[in-house]
């Protein structure tokens, strides 16, 4: 009993400790540490750059394509390098994180949580909407569309991903999603592989499978673990 206690009230110190940071595009007042919407950050990696673990980043409507910043000498648009949230006030359909061709759109490191976010035109070796530099980053919620990869994962990389959309993205292998630990309620349409995995290269939870295509093999998945998925009208050069 007593140690059930200590754990309650250790756990209610944790959650006070936890800040809220704020996003709004573009804002000409932002101000440091960025707890109001008023003083809120004009960029998301000025806020996530004074956050701790635990922290929970809220972003406003918009389409952020400046700024950028180097993990591991790859370019990214937001980097969220330790254990943060950062999560859309509206969800994907208002708030865009943009690559311009040029950048990976977002990196996540371990224990690192995107929600409601849209990836698109993202650019990199691997993962270009998304890498997530552990199984522990996790991505809900987010539509990953229009990204190439020169490697795996045009989409997304690693990570888990619940409930989202990978559509349309571009790889050397597993189009949508390449190497993720699970991908859970996702639906991935009309992606491609130039080697095998048109959709994907993993796990696969509930999915939906649908128009995908690869040069080799797999046009829907390749070396996949699937259950409760719908494969439909994918195709691939071999089988």
């Amino acid at each position: 009993m007593k140690s059930t206690c200590c754990l309650f009230w250790l756990c209610l110190a944790c959650l006070a400790y936890s800040e809220t940071r704020h996003v709004v595009k573009d804002n000409p007042n932002a101000s440091a540490p960025y707890t109001n919407w008023a003083t809120a950050a004009a960029t998301i990696q000025a806020a996530i750059n004074i956050s701790d673990a635990g922290d929970l980043v809220m972003v406003s409507n918009g389409v952020y394509a400046s700024g950028s910043t180097v993990v591991e000498g790859t370019t990214h648009r937001a980097a969220i390098t330790n254990a943060v949230t950062v999560k859309s006030v509206n969800g994907p359909a208002e708030t865009v994180i943009h690559g311009q061709g040029a950048m990976r759109c977002v990196y996540l490191a371990g224990g690192a949580r995107l929600t409601g976010f849209t990836l698109t035109n993202g650019y990199a070796n691997s993962g270009a909407g998304a890498y997530c530099a552990s199984t522990a980053a996790g991505i809900s919620n987010c539509i990953l569309t229009g990204n190439s990869a020169s490697g795996n994962g045009g989409g997304a990389y690693n990570g888990r991903l619940d409930h989202c959309t990978l559509a349309g993205n571009r790889s050397g292998g597993g189009g949508g999603g390449a190497c993720a630990s699970e991908l859970s309620n996702c639906t991935l349409t009309d992606n491609t592989a130039v080697g095998g995995g048109g959709a994907a290269w993993t796990t696969l939870y509930n999915g939906l499978l649908t128009g995908n295509s690869a040069n080799n093999n797999g046009g829907g998945a390749l070396d996949c673990t699937l259950y409760n998925c719908t494969l439909a009208n994918n195709s691939a050069g071999s089988e």
